[in-house]
């Protein structure tokens, strides 16, 4: 929403067994929270039979909060950086392979594109703004439901990130860029022709990429060698468990 974070409360359950390093942990919230300018304003701490419970709650102010519901007919749709490491890590996990520095780094230590969404605003480049947090695929089916439009995706066109092809090669990667979640990247939509991903570079050091476009209709189709394609499935799902 391209909101400035302020502080932040957070609520720590320890497990009983003590397997849990209570001084590295209340560093990492705090390195998080310095990360973006935030305050450790507080929290509650109590025991757990196990697993580490932690829950974040983030305070933030803006004059004009951006919305994933401005999604219109004609519109560009951008991601920032690469995707898919992240779901690249937790599938070499799942194999019992201990993933490569990149990919657990994607996975462990995600970057807050906080600047990032505040220079799209500060230029008046944006319609609707969400992160991607349950895959490429399913929250562009949020923003366009939101939206009421449809979104058109160019599979050629979506940065899969290089260690995520390494892993699991480019068909899977691909897989795991579209429905893997937890990129924490940038998905927003513009007008036409108004984005300078060179001056965006520059300033960031964070490529843009135009992944697709808005049309009428809704939900999300997937284009790809000359035809539309119909999803495979939505984001990932925490109850599922499939990525």
């Amino acid at each position: 929403m391209a909101a400035t974070p302020t502080g932040l409360f957070a609520s720590v359950a320890l497990p009983t067994d003590d397997s849990v390093n209570w001084d590295a942990l209340q560093a990492g919230i705090a390195e998080a929270a310095d990360s973006v300018g935030a305050a450790l304003l507080g929290g509650d701490l109590a025991r757990s039979p196990g697993p580490l419970v932690l829950d974040i709650t983030v305070l933030g102010c803006t004059s004009w909060p951006v919305l994933r519901n401005g999604a219109e007919p004609s519109d560009e749709v951008w991601v920032t950086g690469d995707l898919g490491a992240s779901a690249a890590a937790v599938q070499a996990w799942a194999r019992g392979e201990e993933p490569p520095k990149a990919a657990r780094d994607a996975f462990a230590r995600p970057e807050p594109r906080v600047k990032a969404a505040q220079c799209l605003v500060e230029h008046d480049l944006i319609d609707a703004l969400m992160d991607i947090s349950d895959g490429l695929a399913g929250d562009a089916s949020h923003m366009a439901s939101a939206s009421g439009a449809q979104i058109i995706l160019d599979a050629d066109a979506i940065p899969v990130a290089p260690i995520a092809i390494e892993i699991l090669g480019p068909e899977q990667a691909l897989e795991a860029a579209l429905y893997g979640g937890e990129d924490y990247q940038l998905l927003f939509v513009t007008d036409p022709g108004v984005v300078d991903v060179e001056y965006f570079q520059r300033r960031h050091g964070l490529k843009l990429t135009r992944v697709g476009r808005v049309e009428a209709g809704e939900g999300v189709l997937l284009e790809r060698g000359g035809e539309r394609l119909a999803l495979k499935r939505g984001g990932f799902d925490h109850f599922g468990g499939e990525i």
